[in-house]
């Protein structure tokens, strides 16, 4: 292989490139906006994919973590009283915040 000089191996980079990009499919108007939907609806989608899981509490049944009954709630009823000390899950901690201090009015 012969060594070719530096301003030859430029100037044969500058033709590959110029015929590369001869070659090289042209970006429409309509490519430009295909793209642009895409990214906007990425966002829509990735918004609504977090706002669905959330609002799963106002579509099923979550009495098991509520304290209180909130399909009642939801309907417009009357409110049952809150349990209290009977935990169905034995490995759920059960909390007294009165008890432990973080209610506590340090003012009075």
């Amino acid at each position: 292989m012969s060594q070719v000089s530096d301003r030859t191996r430029k100037t044969i980079d500058v033709q590959e490139k110029e015929e590369k990009d001869a070659h090289a499919p042209k970006r429409t108007a309509s490519d430009h906006w295909v793209s642009a939907v895409r990214g906007v609806l990425e966002r829509v989608h990735s918004a609504l994919h977090y706002q669905n899981h959330l609002a799963v509490s106002a579509t099923e049944h979550m009495s098991g973590i509520d304290v209180f009954d909130g399909s009642s709630v939801r309907k417009g009823l009357e409110c049952a009283p809150a349990t209290t000390g009977t935990a169905e899950d034995p490995d759920l901690l059960v909390v007294s915040p009165e008890v432990d201090g973080r209610l506590k009015d340090e003012g009075a």
